[in-house]
């Protein structure tokens, strides 16, 4: 059957079936339609209701993110004026107990008064009543216009201290607690005991000899018995201790005036530290309150509240969802810069869900009068589509039979075309088809497709046989830099005392990364290892100069103690027509086979591990540093010594190891590679060695592309 009669009878069934089936659904179709267009509406309801909750969902999280993050910058900022005006406090205290001559002795202000919104007193610890007390008093009167001026400077209560080993203490108190029950009854008291020696913020002070923030604590020195916080810094006078400044403040004036942070209706600012225990929060009950000796929450038998704060405690910043109390919540938390802190908020998931629930209430309603409205416009055009299809059948039976002859007669000559072309005749040209078109434009096409095709033909057939020709020369170079490299791993069976294994493994079909050992002598064994500037073949020719120069001059020394000079000649050679500007790192090292003295000399190269008394660790990192071969001509180089005993092990590598990256773009790293060695078995075959920190790597990078040379080398002393 020809396409002509194919196309006709296609054209005509079409018609009469739509005819049919028009005819049919004009009974149908109302009611249908009406049913379909309202599941479509719901469907769209819910699809749009939910789209519209994710996206406020992560609008509110993101804006709990961000005020999380700006309050924790100003509560750090609180938290570091704090340090700042105690080292204002600590050195004029320094400056008075050094230098007291330059001093005159003080009284303080009237103790009974609250007409400048202040207390300032004196405490003295017990049995400290000596001749020299009144003088000691008089000294330390000096600091209180500052302690006053640091009191005033911030806009909630405190307390600001200067505790003096002596038994003395000067303090300035915003809030009237102590003035009502001290100086109520007796407005003329010139002091209060107190054994403030031994109050928490004194003795961590003390301890640690630097500024220090305490745990939450029952300050008992307050009469109201307030959970208190203080931050407290050593005063020092010729380098000896002699007391205690510190600013103190309780969980309740911290938390109406930093924490006032709005979150929503539900929510509430808190803040933890890194024992994951709630230190401020506006919160008197439930586990988010504050305690003393409040509980580790990494503790708590809240999977999803102990597993945030572990995360929290590790200075991150997230929005995680948790669970308190039967309750679903969002819980965002940033750390603080100055201490080991964390701002956190919290809020309840159905406040957050509350505006797009509202939305979508909204717009089902809207979609219910949309259907009511499509359904009555539907039912009144039913009528008038069913007059336009009779006249639209008949027009089609009349026009199809012409249409169907125009329309395949270009289509035959086209197909004609491409027959020939089939066939392999490349040369064969279409007559340009007249039709005004796609179809002429495909036929003018196809003439221009032959055209190209003869000419991707040839060119594929050139860029073959280059592409060839590299990757054959890429081989060969690839098996003479191996060749080059020491694969035999037991060169000298009639030597025992040492065990070696090394692996090389370039990033690019060519490194330039490569290792080398060799007896110098019967009594000296010579190891290499190095990493060239580059990849690729450039690196791969800078590596084989470098490995010959350096092995020549190392041969030509006449000593051990050569090894620095050996480095230095062959670093002047490498400088020479060097005008690529390439470089090469070298780790260059000669173990004494009778004694175990390891003589090295390392040029910028990264810093090998040694195991001794079965630890990994790295060499000592107080070597001059100096810069790679290459660089600069007149550098000279030191050697250092290391004593190997029996059963130690020099790992040596390259920056391929510790900088391999994941898809994150995080590193391997010097401090996961000594970790991993550690973890090893010290007495594993050095061949079994390399290949576990090989495999360590992999699991790291996962599915991220090698960047660079990994090259590995593990000298084993057996004695």
């Amino acid at each position: 059957m020809t396409i002509k009669r194919r196309l006709l009878r296609i054209l005509l069934g079409i018609c009469l079936l739509s005819f049919a089936l028009v005819s049919i659904l004009s009974i149908y179709g109302g009611w249908r339609t009406e049913r379909e267009v309202e599941r479509m509406g719901e469907n769209l309801g819910y699809s749009l209701t939910h789209s519209v909750e994710e996206m406020m969902e992560i609008h509110d999280r993101y804006q709990i993110f961000e005020m999380i993050q700006w309050r924790a910058s100003h509560f750090d900022m609180v938290l570091h004026q704090f340090h700042q005006d105690l080292e204002i406090i600590t050195d004029m205290a320094q400056n008075i107990l050094e230098h007291p001559e330059n001093y005159e002795g003080k009284t303080l202000y009237n103790p009974s008064t609250r007409a400048e919104g202040y207390i300032l007193a004196t405490k003295l610890a017990p049995n400290v009543y000596n001749g020299n007390l009144r003088e000691n008093i008089a000294m330390a009167a000096n600091l209180q216009d500052i302690l006053v001026a640091v009191a005033k400077s911030y806009n909630f209560d405190i307390s600001v201290y200067t505790a003096f080993e002596n038994g003395v203490d000067i303090y300035v108190d915003t809030s009237d607690a102590d003035f009502k029950e001290l100086h109520g009854k007796n407005p003329n008291v010139e002091y209060v005991e107190l054994d403030f020696l031994h109050r928490p913020w004194y003795e961590k002070a003390k301890a640690e000899g630097k500024n220090t923030i305490t745990d939450v604590f029952m300050n008992s020195a307050d009469y109201d018995r307030k959970l208190s916080i203080v931050s407290a810094t050593p005063i020092m006078a010729d380098e000896k201790f002699a007391g205690v400044a510190g600013i103190g403040f309780s969980v309740d004036s911290i938390s109406d005036v930093v924490l006032k942070t709005s979150v929503g209706k539900t929510g509430f600012a808190f803040v933890i530290n890194s024992k994951g225990q709630v230190l401020i929060s506006p919160k008197k009950d439930g586990p988010l309150s504050v305690k003393e000796n409040a509980p580790d929450l990494r503790q708590s038998h809240n999977k999803s509240l102990a597993d945030a704060v572990k995360l929290l405690t590790r200075g991150a910043t997230a929005v995680l969802p948790v669970n308190i109390e039967g309750k679903e919540y969002y819980l965002a938390f940033a750390p603080l810069k100055h201490i080991d802190w964390s701002f956190c908020a919290i809020i309840e998931v159905d406040e957050v869900h509350e505006p797009a629930r509202d939305i979508e209430k909204n717009l089902f309603a809207y979609m219910n009068n949309y259907i009511d409205s499509i359904n009555g416009v539907f039912i009144g055009i039913i009528p008038l589509m069913v007059f336009f299809l009779i006249i639209l059948l008949g027009i089609v039976i009349t026009l199809s039979t012409r249409f169907s002859e125009r329309f395949v007669r270009p289509i035959r000559k086209l197909s004609e075309g491409v027959r020939d072309v089939a066939m392999g005749n490349f040369d064969h040209k279409l007559e340009i088809i007249k039709t005004g078109d796609e179809i002429e434009s495909l036929s003018t096409t196809f003439n221009a497709m032959t055209d190209d095709l003869q000419k991707y033909i040839q060119e594929l057939k050139t860029v073959t046989a280059e592409k060839e020709r590299i990757a054959a020369e890429l081989d060969v170079a690839k098996s003479i830099q191996q060749s080059m490299l020491p694969r035999e791993f037991l060169p000298f069976p009639d030597k025992t005392e040492f065990d070696i294994y090394a692996t090389m493994e370039a990033a690019k079909s060519v490194g330039g990364d490569f290792y080398d050992f060799y007896l110098a002598d019967e009594n000296h064994l010579v190891v290499t290892i190095a990493d060239v500037s580059g990849k690729g073949i450039p690196a791969a020719l800078f590596m084989m100069r470098a490995k010959t120069i350096l092995k020549n001059f190392v041969l030509m020394a006449n000593t051990a103690d050569d090894l620095a000079a050996a480095m230095t000649l062959a670093n002047q050679q490498l400088c020479q027509d060097n005008d690529e500007l390439m470089f090469v790192t070298v780790f260059l090292a000669m173990l004494d086979l009778k004694t175990g003295k390891l003589i090295y000399v390392n040029a910028a190269h990264n810093p090998p591990l040694t195991l001794h008394d079965g630890k990994y660790s790295y060499f000592s990192k107080n070597i001059k540093k100096v810069p790679p071969l290459g660089v600069r001509r007149k550098t000279i180089f030191e050697q250092h010594e290391l004593q190997m005993t029996k059963g130690d092990i020099v790992f040596l590598y390259t920056d391929g190891v510790t900088e391999a990256e994941n898809v994150d773009k995080r590193l391997y790293s010097n401090e996961r590679l000594e970790e991993f060695l550690n973890g090893t078995d010290k007495n594993l075959a050095l061949e079994e060695l390399l290949a576990q920190v090989r495999q360590s790597i992999k699991n790291h990078a996962g599915n991220a592309q090698q960047s660079d040379d990994i090259t590995m080398l593990a000298l084993r002393f057996k004695g």
